[in-house]
């Protein structure tokens, strides 16, 4: 049963909270009302809001592509039953969904100057510091990633990770804060594919959620292609599964172990008419299973930008 308070503590969540933490971003025709998040395109106004392109999971609410507050919203956006919203939402934290809330807040204010962040060389030394120190991702992977393009440092210090569609074109930006007590997460442009490495003569393909998940994933099992979904649709994801499976490559869904990462394999796997194979990790997900092989943290010395490569 769901506690009163819970409910009406989550119900008061601000609905740029729940979009900031979902990825979206602020639409730059409208960044005061409207917020791009995949194919939807969400107007808010106070606790309501309307997908005016109708893109999201519609068969959840008879109300179909509107409704009000962040439980509707979630529902609407991540495909998940009132009492799995509820409880999803029940899990964020608040200080999270406080900073997510100012940081959109300072996209609106300057919304063009976030739409394409480009490398910033001044801040490579904290974002390596970061995924190697902070998050346990092998030095290596990290430098050959930073080296390709695919990852970089922004102005703001944030990680960036490349973003493409099934071309390899760029489309867009997944971007995670790197600051001391930072919990932003977002995406600027288009939600793609993110793939750390294209390693050769493979025939495994793993599919996971977020660019540090690849790069975790890729850490445990280097003998894999790992494709990160940015959270996106299925549409895109499926589009790359067919790719694959017609390349005769095993297809694995390394999905979160929770609610919406086994949502999200079946999905794929339904979508694609084709077994998949659930990779599902022993924690909540994979970077946390790769900072547990680590160890205890040993603190090292901070990198010069110098030493990094980037391109």
């Amino acid at each position: 049963m769901i506690d009163d308070g819970e409910l009406a503590r989550v119900r008061a969540i601000p609905l740029s909270g729940v979009l900031e933490g979902l990825g979206a971003s602020r639409d730059p025709k409208d960044p005061k009302r409207n917020w791009r998040l995949g194919a939807s395109r969400i107007s808010v106004d106070d606790a309501r809001w309307y997908d005016q392109n109708g893109a999201g999971a519609t068969h959840r609410l008879r109300g179909g592509q509107g409704g009000a507050g962040a439980v509707d919203l979630l529902m609407y956006l991540r495909d998940l039953a009132f009492a799995d919203a509820v409880r999803e939402l029940g899990g964020w934290d608040p200080g999270a969904i406080a900073t997510a809330t100012r940081d959109a807040e300072v996209l609106r204010r300057t919304p063009a100057a976030h739409e394409r962040p480009g490398p910033d060389p001044r801040h490579t030394a904290t974002v390596h510091r970061y995924l190697t120190i902070e998050r346990a991702i092998p030095a290596r992977l990290v430098e050959l990633a930073m080296a390709s393009g695919q990852v970089f440092a922004d102005q703001r210090a944030n990680a960036v990770f490349r973003l493409t569609d099934t071309t390899g074109e760029t489309i867009g930006y997944e971007l995670r804060g790197t600051r001391a007590g930072s919990t932003f997460h977002g995406v600027r442009g288009e939600k793609g594919l993110f793939l750390p490495m294209r390693p050769d003569g493979v025939r495994e393909a793993a599919f996971v959620e977020s660019g540090i998940e690849a790069l975790s994933y890729q850490a445990l099992a280097p003998q894999r292609l790992v494709v990160s979904t940015t959270g996106s649709a299925v549409a895109r994801p499926l589009a790359m599964a067919r790719h694959l499976l017609a390349r005769g490559y095993r297809l694995i869904a390394a999905f979160n172990a929770d609610p919406a990462g086994d949502r999200m394999a079946v999905r794929l796997a339904e979508a694609l008419g084709a077994p998949l194979e659930r990779h599902r990790p022993e924690r909540k997900d994979w970077n946390l299973v790769l900072q547990d092989r680590r160890g205890p943290r040993v603190t090292r010395p901070e990198p010069r930008a110098e030493d990094v490569l980037m391109r």
